[in-house]
Protein backbone atom coordinates (compact mmCIF):
# COMPACT_ATOMS: atom_id res chain seq x y z
CA UNK A 1 0.00 0.00 0.00
CA UNK A 2 1.21 3.43 -0.81
CA UNK A 3 1.25 6.15 1.89
CA UNK A 4 1.76 9.65 1.92
CA UNK A 5 5.33 9.59 2.47
CA UNK A 6 5.96 7.49 -0.96
CA UNK A 7 3.99 10.21 -2.40
CA UNK A 8 5.99 12.75 -1.48
CA UNK A 9 8.89 11.01 -2.54
CA UNK A 10 7.41 10.13 -5.99
CA UNK A 11 6.73 13.83 -6.38
CA UNK A 12 10.08 15.03 -6.17
CA UNK A 13 8.71 17.62 -3.17
CA UNK A 14 8.95 18.62 0.21
CA UNK A 15 7.08 16.36 3.65
CA UNK A 16 3.67 16.79 3.30
CA UNK A 17 3.20 18.22 -0.15
CA UNK A 18 0.48 15.54 -1.00
CA UNK A 19 -1.46 16.67 2.20
CA UNK A 20 -3.98 19.37 0.65
CA UNK A 21 -5.36 16.93 -1.33
CA UNK A 22 -9.18 16.83 -0.27
CA UNK A 23 -10.22 13.74 1.48
CA UNK A 24 -12.39 12.09 -0.45
CA UNK A 25 -10.74 11.88 -3.70
CA UNK A 26 -7.05 11.44 -1.95
CA UNK A 27 -7.87 7.79 -2.09
CA UNK A 28 -7.99 7.97 -6.05
CA UNK A 29 -5.29 10.29 -6.36
CA UNK A 30 -2.89 7.67 -4.39
CA UNK A 31 -3.88 5.31 -6.62
CA UNK A 32 -3.22 7.26 -9.95
CA UNK A 33 0.39 8.66 -8.51
CA UNK A 34 1.10 4.60 -7.78
CA UNK A 35 0.55 3.34 -11.09
CA UNK A 36 2.83 5.94 -12.31
CA UNK A 37 5.47 4.07 -9.85
CA UNK A 38 4.22 1.23 -10.90
CA UNK A 39 5.54 2.02 -14.34
CA UNK A 40 8.62 3.76 -13.77
CA UNK A 41 9.50 0.18 -12.23
CA UNK A 42 8.11 -2.38 -14.72
CA UNK A 43 9.12 -0.58 -17.92
CA UNK A 44 12.69 -0.53 -18.40
CA UNK A 45 14.52 2.19 -19.68
CA UNK A 46 16.55 2.16 -23.02
CA UNK A 47 18.31 5.07 -24.29
CA UNK A 48 17.12 6.17 -27.28
CA UNK A 49 14.69 8.74 -29.21
CA UNK A 50 11.80 10.18 -27.43
CA UNK A 51 9.00 12.84 -27.35
CA UNK A 52 10.53 15.55 -24.26
CA UNK A 53 7.98 17.35 -22.64
CA UNK A 54 7.87 20.19 -20.39
CA UNK A 55 4.67 21.51 -18.44
CA UNK A 56 5.53 24.81 -16.91
CA UNK A 57 3.03 26.38 -14.73
CA UNK A 58 1.84 30.05 -15.88
CA UNK A 59 1.73 33.08 -13.86
CA UNK A 60 4.32 31.54 -11.38
CA UNK A 61 5.42 35.53 -10.57
CA UNK A 62 2.33 37.14 -10.25
CA UNK A 63 1.23 34.93 -8.73
CA UNK A 64 3.65 34.89 -5.81
CA UNK A 65 2.76 38.39 -5.38
CA UNK A 66 -0.76 37.96 -4.53
CA UNK A 67 -0.74 34.86 -2.60
CA UNK A 68 2.76 34.97 -0.51
CA UNK A 69 5.39 32.45 -0.18
CA UNK A 70 3.75 29.28 1.81
CA UNK A 71 0.15 29.72 -0.48
CA UNK A 72 2.23 29.68 -3.94
CA UNK A 73 4.29 27.09 -2.58
CA UNK A 74 0.98 24.97 -2.30
CA UNK A 75 -0.21 26.54 -5.53
CA UNK A 76 3.39 24.64 -7.23
CA UNK A 77 2.68 21.46 -5.76
CA UNK A 78 -0.93 20.78 -6.75
CA UNK A 79 0.13 21.77 -10.33
CA UNK A 80 2.77 19.22 -9.79
CA UNK A 81 0.54 16.57 -8.35
CA UNK A 82 -2.08 17.09 -10.98
CA UNK A 83 0.72 16.57 -13.67
CA UNK A 84 1.81 13.68 -12.18
CA UNK A 85 -1.43 12.38 -11.03
CA UNK A 86 -2.87 12.66 -14.70
CA UNK A 87 -0.28 10.53 -16.06
CA UNK A 88 -1.80 7.91 -13.99
CA UNK A 89 -4.92 8.68 -14.74
CA UNK A 90 -4.36 8.56 -18.98
CA UNK A 91 -2.86 4.81 -18.57
CA UNK A 92 -0.40 4.78 -21.32
CA UNK A 93 -0.30 2.38 -23.83
CA UNK A 94 3.52 2.83 -23.86
CA UNK A 95 6.72 3.72 -22.26
CA UNK A 96 6.07 7.02 -20.47
CA UNK A 97 8.02 8.14 -17.41
CA UNK A 98 7.88 11.42 -15.08
CA UNK A 99 11.34 12.30 -15.05
CA UNK A 100 11.46 15.28 -12.42
CA UNK A 101 10.84 18.77 -11.24
CA UNK A 102 12.50 21.69 -12.57
CA UNK A 103 11.18 24.66 -10.26
CA UNK A 104 7.81 25.12 -10.96
CA UNK A 105 7.50 22.67 -14.00
CA UNK A 106 8.01 19.15 -15.08
CA UNK A 107 9.54 16.80 -17.09
CA UNK A 108 8.30 13.72 -18.81
CA UNK A 109 9.26 11.15 -21.25
CA UNK A 110 6.97 9.44 -24.09
CA UNK A 111 7.78 7.08 -26.47
CA UNK A 112 4.17 7.87 -28.30
CA UNK A 113 2.49 10.58 -29.40
CA UNK A 114 -1.03 9.58 -28.78
CA UNK A 115 0.36 9.02 -25.13
CA UNK A 116 2.00 12.01 -24.51
CA UNK A 117 -1.73 14.37 -25.95
CA UNK A 118 -3.97 12.08 -23.62
CA UNK A 119 -2.18 12.50 -21.27
CA UNK A 120 -1.46 17.17 -21.71
CA UNK A 121 -5.75 16.38 -22.24
CA UNK A 122 -5.79 14.88 -18.37
CA UNK A 123 -3.82 17.77 -16.94
CA UNK A 124 -6.34 20.19 -18.47
CA UNK A 125 -9.13 18.90 -16.75
CA UNK A 126 -7.10 17.85 -13.44
CA UNK A 127 -5.49 21.18 -13.10
CA UNK A 128 -9.53 22.67 -12.97
CA UNK A 129 -10.51 20.23 -10.61
CA UNK A 130 -7.65 21.37 -8.10
CA UNK A 131 -8.50 25.08 -8.48
CA UNK A 132 -12.31 24.67 -8.31
CA UNK A 133 -11.35 22.26 -4.53
CA UNK A 134 -8.88 25.46 -3.80
CA UNK A 135 -11.45 28.10 -4.82
CA UNK A 136 -13.61 26.57 -1.70
CA UNK A 137 -11.46 27.39 1.10
CA UNK A 138 -9.60 30.64 -0.69
CA UNK A 139 -10.76 34.40 -0.14
CA UNK A 140 -12.13 35.67 -3.39
CA UNK A 141 -9.31 38.42 -3.81
CA UNK A 142 -6.72 35.12 -4.31
CA UNK A 143 -8.94 32.74 -6.58
CA UNK A 144 -7.49 33.91 -9.92
CA UNK A 145 -3.91 34.18 -9.21
CA UNK A 146 -4.18 30.29 -7.88
CA UNK A 147 -5.98 28.96 -10.30
CA UNK A 148 -3.87 26.48 -11.68
CA UNK A 149 -2.84 26.81 -16.26
CA UNK A 150 0.13 25.73 -17.49
CA UNK A 151 2.28 25.63 -21.05
CA UNK A 152 3.09 22.42 -22.20
CA UNK A 153 6.03 22.14 -24.57
CA UNK A 154 7.55 19.02 -26.62
CA UNK A 155 10.90 17.82 -28.72
CA UNK A 156 12.31 15.11 -30.07
CA UNK A 157 15.55 13.76 -29.69
CA UNK A 158 18.07 10.78 -28.23
CA UNK A 159 18.54 10.39 -24.58
CA UNK A 160 20.25 8.64 -22.25
CA UNK A 161 21.38 8.97 -18.50
CA UNK A 162 23.79 9.89 -16.17
CA UNK A 163 25.14 8.19 -13.19
CA UNK A 164 22.95 10.41 -11.38
CA UNK A 165 20.32 8.92 -13.40
CA UNK A 166 19.62 12.46 -14.73
CA UNK A 167 18.54 12.70 -18.41
CA UNK A 168 21.20 13.53 -20.48
CA UNK A 169 20.42 15.00 -24.45
CA UNK A 170 20.20 18.19 -25.72
CA UNK A 171 17.05 17.73 -26.22
CA UNK A 172 15.91 18.34 -22.49
CA UNK A 173 18.37 21.76 -22.66
CA UNK A 174 16.44 22.70 -26.09
CA UNK A 175 12.68 22.07 -25.09
CA UNK A 176 13.62 24.09 -22.06
CA UNK A 177 14.60 27.04 -24.79
CA UNK A 178 10.75 27.11 -26.82
CA UNK A 179 8.38 27.20 -23.71
CA UNK A 180 8.16 30.75 -23.88
CA UNK A 181 7.25 30.97 -27.00
CA UNK A 182 3.81 29.55 -26.18
CA UNK A 183 0.95 30.88 -23.34
CA UNK A 184 -1.25 29.00 -21.09
CA UNK A 185 -3.40 26.54 -21.98
CA UNK A 186 -1.19 25.32 -25.34
CA UNK A 187 0.82 22.75 -26.20
CA UNK A 188 3.66 22.76 -28.80
CA UNK A 189 6.59 21.95 -29.66
CA UNK A 190 9.42 22.03 -32.71
CA UNK A 191 9.41 21.25 -36.80
CA UNK A 192 11.00 17.74 -35.91
CA UNK A 193 8.30 16.79 -33.14
CA UNK A 194 5.52 17.39 -35.31
CA UNK A 195 7.07 15.55 -38.44
CA UNK A 196 7.26 12.62 -36.11
CA UNK A 197 4.08 12.81 -34.71
CA UNK A 198 2.32 13.97 -37.89
CA UNK A 199 0.84 10.86 -38.85
CA UNK A 200 -1.28 10.71 -35.30
CA UNK A 201 -2.53 14.38 -35.93
CA UNK A 202 -5.46 13.68 -38.07
CA UNK A 203 -7.03 10.68 -35.94
CA UNK A 204 -7.07 13.44 -32.70
CA UNK A 205 -8.38 15.90 -34.97
CA UNK A 206 -5.09 18.41 -34.96
CA UNK A 207 -4.27 21.15 -37.15
CA UNK A 208 -1.35 22.45 -36.45
CA UNK A 209 -0.53 26.09 -36.86
CA UNK A 210 2.88 27.44 -37.50
CA UNK A 211 4.66 30.04 -34.71
CA UNK A 212 8.07 31.66 -34.75
CA UNK A 213 11.31 30.32 -35.28
CA UNK A 214 13.87 29.99 -32.71
CA UNK A 215 17.69 28.75 -32.71
CA UNK A 216 18.10 26.25 -30.53
CA UNK A 217 21.21 25.53 -28.32
CA UNK A 218 23.73 23.61 -30.09
CA UNK A 219 22.18 24.20 -33.82
CA UNK A 220 23.50 26.74 -36.15
CA UNK A 221 20.33 27.57 -37.91
CA UNK A 222 16.73 28.54 -36.66
CA UNK A 223 13.92 25.57 -36.50
CA UNK A 224 10.10 26.28 -36.51
CA UNK A 225 7.50 25.95 -33.94
CA UNK A 226 3.98 24.77 -33.83
CA UNK A 227 1.17 25.15 -31.48
CA UNK A 228 -0.47 21.33 -32.01
CA UNK A 229 -3.94 22.16 -29.63
CA UNK A 230 -5.24 24.54 -27.17
CA UNK A 231 -7.16 23.81 -24.28
CA UNK A 232 -10.79 25.51 -23.81
CA UNK A 233 -10.64 25.00 -20.10
CA UNK A 234 -7.55 26.77 -19.47
CA UNK A 235 -9.57 30.04 -21.23
CA UNK A 236 -12.09 30.42 -18.21
CA UNK A 237 -11.44 31.52 -14.74
CA UNK A 238 -12.87 28.22 -12.49
CA UNK A 239 -15.54 30.26 -9.97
Amino acid sequence: MTNLDDIDAILGLGRGAFDHIPKYCREAAIEAIAHVRRMEEQQLFRPGVYYVALTDLSGATASSLTLGAELNKRRVEAFITACVESLGISEPTSYAHFLKVVGDAGLFLFSSFTDLYQWWEATQSRMQFYSYEWNRTLDPDKRSAFQLRSKTVFHVGELLYSEGNDPVSAAVNQVFKIEKLFAAGELGCTDIAKAVASPFLPDLKLTPEKRDEIILPGMESATGTWLIAKSEIAQFDVA
